[in-house]
């Protein structure tokens, strides 16, 4: 074997005499995996931000998820976010921000690109009508450039998504429970409780958890119906945010106290 080190112009020599073989399996090359289910679509310019809304339309308060995915063939360097999606109409929960960029290797309409993710969004609409999202820009420093005194000087470049608008409508009025505050998606509730048996006087403590996909502010907590002589006090609650399959979910826990004055079997 031989190495030139064109650093230092010289020569190194390295004996294998006592190596053992090294088996190795050559694969033919993988074809990049579709990604235009057929549809013939492909970036319409190199390179391409693009957004996509899980919906085009949703009721006040439900849950809309924007991902921004950028597409390029030819490499770059130097990428800078310069404008994040202005989203006045909504309120906003974070599901996920790149790094860095990560591409994987796509074909689209039998070219192949680079695919990489940069931000997903949970939108939740305050108003009816037409809600706006404004565009993401990012500036990329890519092999274009001028020539000037016989020297290459490469030019950012600026990329934007296109502003998209979702139609957003009215709740019924039919039908609206009362003390409603806003949650609109999927939801289940959950009791946790520790004891069945207790004396009078002594506190019952449980916890009521709700999850789903509703903005976690627009959640009530749920109506309890007690029996006479029985005190509900509510300890504590908290509120937190779990990111799952592309969507965030609520998850509002209800720490509670129930005093019973009077002996008996009650069905609560």
């Amino acid at each position: 074997f031989f190495f030139n080190d064109t650093a230092t112009t010289e020569i190194y020599t390295l004996s294998l005499h006592d190596a053992l073989p090294i088996q190795v399996e050559i694969l033919e090359p993988s074809a990049p995996a579709p990604s235009d289910g057929g549809t013939g679509w492909a970036p319409p310019e190199d390179p391409f931000l693009e957004v996509k809304l899980d919906r085009s339309e949703a009721f006040i308060g439900e849950q809309v998820v924007a991902t921004w995915n950028l597409y390029f063939q030819q490499d770059f360097s130097s990428p800078r976010m310069e404008q994040d999606p202005a989203a006045a109409d909504f309120m906003t929960e974070d599901l996920g921000e790149a790094q860095s960029i990560n591409p994987v290797v796509r074909e689209y309409n039998g070219e192949v690109w680079k695919q990489a993710f940069l931000k997903s969004v949970a939108l939740y609409p305050i108003k009816a009508g037409e809600a706006a999202l404004e565009p993401m820009a990012l500036s990329l420093v890519t092999h274009r450039g001028r020539q000037r005194f016989g020297m290459f000087f490469p030019e950012p470049q600026r990329v934007a998504s296109r502003p998209v608008s979702i139609k957003v409508k009215p709740l019924p009025e039919e039908g609206k429970p009362v003390g409603f505050m806003g949650a609109v998606g999927e939801f289940t509730i959950h009791l946790d409780h520790t004891e069945m048996e207790l004396e009078t006087e002594t506190p019952f403590k449980f916890v009521l958890t709700v999850r789903g996909t509703g903005y976690p502010d627009f959640i009530s907590k749920p109506g309890i119906k007690l029996p006479p002589g029985f005190d509900l006090f509510t300890e504590k609650v908290e509120k937190s945010i779990e990111r799952e399959a592309g969507q965030a979910f609520a998850l509002i826990r209800y720490r509670m106290i129930i005093v019973p004055h009077q002996a008996g079997e009650f069905s609560l």
